[in-house]
């Protein structure tokens, strides 16, 4: 039986050439205000396309979010620009606060947005000011881009938490150029914070290989010569690999978040590892980039793209989370293996891509255009 799966799978994913590229977008959420005390819940909208899609999030006392939470996940969505209304509502309904965002989606995309307790009962934009400045964020009305991953579309009050007024008891603490007004310095990261997070948090230097950081995301432009490019413990990190010996023995990245890694011409010929990382997104439009496979989260999101001639050519082994592998290039992705994905999608838009692929027995999901019997839900 798994034999003909597999031989089934194979025949699928060789013919499959009619679906485009998807993402997601996470948005966390970081605050100093209180959860199940002064936040019961959290409703999130997220439109792109003309589609719309809504998440109710409860919160619990044992939520931190000042290092933040995630507060709605929308997968499968396609390439473009989205447009997030999150709403801070108390126990009986009322509204707390509102921040919009815009992203731009393209792959695992992330969006992290802050919201101080300064700015509840703010509305915006201000009736004086620009009517494109419709996030509160400090305090002020700002560009719904600024995020902590796009710090460019941010005016910052903050670069760091010495700049920030510390509370009656406390700490003030800079968090994505916003200060958060936070209870106790130690749990906040004043002191300690997962293993040494405060440094990014304080806005203090970034931990190599990191070229710069922004609040817990690092980014790594490589490394030359016979070094693993490692990505710190606790940060998510944009890793790019575009040039000379970059990247050449191989990619790990940290535990428990994400990690994108993007490979150019010939790069990423060691094995790329996202084993541990919550999700990881591989871009590897480069000729002949990625020959070292990827090995996908254990649990989490995988999103791979071989869209370079003759790329992916090492094995592309997923977990056991959702996994979508994406061959459009003449030679690219010579092993697809599915393994224990519960929802595998392997798309193959040239007929010599995808030399072979196995799915997983129990739990096959979706390959190319074809759908077979998936799994309800992840481990």
């Amino acid at each position: 039986m798994a034999a003909m799966a597999r031989g089934f799978a194979l025949l699928i994913v060789l013919v499959a050439a009619c679906t485009t590229g998807r993402g997601s977008l996470a948005i966390d959420l970081r605050s100093d205000l209180a959860p199940s005390v002064e936040i019961d819940r959290v409703r999130t909208v997220i439109e792109i396309g003309g589609v719309s899609r809504r998440f109710d999030t409860p919160l619990v006392p044992s939520d931190d979010l000042v290092r933040g939470e995630r507060i709605a996940l929308a997968e499968a969505l396609e390439p473009g620009t989205a447009h997030v209304d999150v709403t801070l509502l108390a126990f009986d309904g009322s509204v707390i606060g509102q921040r919009v965002a815009v992203a731009d989606v393209s792959g695992a995309t992330v969006a992290t947005l802050v919201f101080a307790r300064d700015c509840a009962g703010i509305h915006c934009p201000d009736a004086a000011g620009s009517p494109l400045l419709t996030a509160c964020i400090g305090g002020t009305c700002q560009d719904p881009r600024c995020t902590v991953e796009n710090p460019s579309a941010c005016t910052p009050e903050c670069t760091r938490s010495a700049d920030c007024p510390a509370p009656s008891s406390g700490c003030g603490l800079c968090v994505g150029g916003a200060c958060l007004a936070v209870a106790s310095c130690t749990d906040a990261g004043s002191a300690v914070l997962d293993g040494g997070l405060d440094a990014a948090l304080d806005g203090g230097p970034c931990p190599a290989p990191c070229a710069s950081c922004v609040g817990t995301r690092c980014t790594i432009t490589g490394s030359v010569g016979m070094e693993l490019v490692v990505c710190p413990p606790g940060f998510s990190c944009d890793i790019s690999c575009g040039g000379g010996t970059l990247c050449a023995p191989g990619i790990q990245c940290a535990a428990g978040h994400d990690c994108t890694v993007h490979c150019g011409n010939g790069q990423c010929d060691g094995p790329i590892d996202c084993r541990a990382a919550s999700t990881c997104t591989v871009i590897c439009d480069g000729a002949d980039s990625c020959s070292g496979g990827v090995d996908c989260p254990s649990s989490g999101a995988c999103d791979v793209t071989c869209s370079g001639q003759s790329s992916c050519s090492g094995p592309i082994d997923c977990g056991s989370g959702p996994c979508s592998v994406m061959c459009p290039a003449q030679g690219s992705c010579g092993l697809v293996d599915c393994g224990s994905s519960c929802r595998c999608d392997v798309t193959c838009g040239d007929p010599t891509a995808c030399g072979m692929a196995y799915c997983p027995a129990a739990c096959p999901g979706t390959h190319g255009c074809v759908s077979v019997p998936a799994c309800t839900s992840c481990p």
